[in-house]
């Protein structure tokens, strides 16, 4: 591997020390599982949950685990943000979501490095 290659692989500064013992756990659940989890809590069918870690993948976070956290930190953050009282599914509208990952995957740079 390149030197290029191999730095995809590295975790961000800091990133796994941030994580909670239910995040840790919930990156290795099965791929049904993990993605039937973001169906549960945030009401993200499998088509959204593709769309966001193909962005993430794309963005270099080439390692499954790391790019779960940012998939459930992204989830969260979204979640936090945007849903009134007891709504916990997501929606976006067109356009949305691009934009949404874009500002957060941009605010999560400056605030850790890769």
């Amino acid at each position: 591997m390149g030197e290029a290659s191999l730095k995809e692989w590295h975790k961000p500064q800091n990133f796994i020390a941030s994580a909670t013992q239910e995040q840790l756990y919930l990156v290795n659940l099965t791929d049904l599982e993990f993605s039937g989890v973001c169906r549960e809590r945030y009401g993200v069918n499998k088509g959204l949950y593709n769309t966001i870690e193909d962005y993430f993948s794309k963005q270099g976070i080439r390692n499954i685990l790391y790019r779960r956290l940012y998939i459930l930190e992204f989830l969260n953050d979204i979640q936090s943000r945007y849903t009134e009282g007891n709504q916990t599914h997501l929606t976006f509208g067109t356009g949305g979501l691009a934009r949404a990952l874009q500002t957060f995957f941009i605010n999560r740079q400056r605030n850790t490095s890769l």
